[in-house]
């Protein structure tokens, strides 16, 4: 990432590095996002272990 980042970096001129900082900052969202889904989907499998009955599937009431 850093090395595609550096290589960019040398190919693009002054006037395009503000545009290259706009699209690493929308990926770091896209990524907080991204962990964000993993981690829910991580704890609703961990809950899902203490759920006997199977009322409560993915994070929603049956």
């Amino acid at each position: 990432m850093i090395l595609k980042r550096w290589l960019t970096r040398q190919l693009t001129d002054k006037n395009d590095r503000k545009k290259e900082k706009d699209t690493i900052k929308d990926n770091r969202l896209d990524t907080q996002y991204f962990n964000h889904i993993l981690f829910r989907n991580k704890f609703i499998n961990w809950y899902r272990g203490f759920n006997t009955d199977n009322k409560i599937k993915a994070g929603y009431e049956y």
